[in-house]
């Protein structure tokens, strides 16, 4: 699970253009993943990890082009469906900004 608290995700946090600081804390997003999660009858625990993968392309962590895999290795199922959603409601009006935000953790 992605910890907030993790001083990497802080630092990494502080260099986030403010749409995309905005977009990772909103409420907004809980409710796009939410509905994602419920039309494609997600448990709880599910969305909580769709929810974590969705903050790693936020940040920058994940790249965008790796959403799919990740999303379908910690869901465990078929994702097409949940990525395709995900981008048309969430990624597709902050594309300009998360590509922009690509650096790898380990260079902070």
């Amino acid at each position: 699970m992605l910890n907030p608290q993790d001083p990497k995700i802080i630092e990494r946090y502080k260099t986030l253009p403010q749409p995309l600081k905005d977009a990772l804390w909103a409420e907004e997003t809980v409710d796009h993943i939410f509905d994602v999660g419920k039309e494609q009858k997600l448990t709880v625990g599910q969305m909580g990890e769709l929810a974590d993968v969705v903050g790693l392309v936020i940040l920058g962590i994940l790249k965008p082009e790796d959403f799919g895999s990740e999303v379908q290795r910690k869901l465990n199922l078929t994702a097409d469906a949940i990525v395709s959603a995900i981008n048309e409601k969430f990624f597709t009006p902050l594309r300009e900004e998360i590509l922009t935000t690509r650096t790898p953790l380990e260079a902070i």
